[in-house]
């Protein structure tokens, strides 16, 4: 039993911190019907999570937000300050900055079809994310969300 706890807690170590980002993606052309009536926004959330890992062996698998499942497309982030997006009250860059022989992955979330589990629970205002290392699978809930103005980079 002590050798399954110990085996699960040892992928946790490799992520050190998890930002947690929300955007809504900016507007482009307005689609109209046949009679030139606006037709509703099809506009959906955007959520981007940077991982400050000490290690570039981690295999990030899923997500969830509020119950909905989302699978991660993964870039690891080559430099050393990332920034991204604005803050909302005063347009300045958010910036961050990984510790000492740090590293950052980009992870940003696409909608999925439905999980073929229920969705695990984490505290409102997060994202759950699924990930494996040396063939271990873990899970790690982020920092609580924060919105952004986007930078049309994801």
């Amino acid at each position: 039993m002590a050798a399954g706890i110990l085996s699960c807690a040892q992928p946790r170590k490799m992520v050190k911190e998890l930002y947690a980002f929300s955007m809504l993606p900016q507007q482009g052309a307005v689609q109209v019907d046949d009679k030139g009536n606006e037709l509703p926004s099809a506009t959906d959330t955007i959520y981007v999570v940077f991982a400050e890992t000490v290690t570039d062996s981690i295999v990030w698998k899923t997500a969830w937000v509020g119950g909905r499942y989302f699978t991660i497309t993964a870039e690891r982030l080559n430099g050393s300050v990332q920034e991204p997006g604005l803050n909302p009250e005063d347009g300045s860059p958010v910036r961050l900055k990984p510790g000492k022989g740090h590293s950052f992955y980009r992870l940003v979330l696409q909608p999925a079809q439905a999980a073929t589990a229920p969705a695990p629970t984490a505290a409102p205002g997060t994202i759950l994310l699924q990930g494996g290392y040396r063939n271990k699978m873990f899970e790690k809930e982020t920092a609580p969300i924060r919105f952004l103005t986007s930078r049309s980079v994801y």
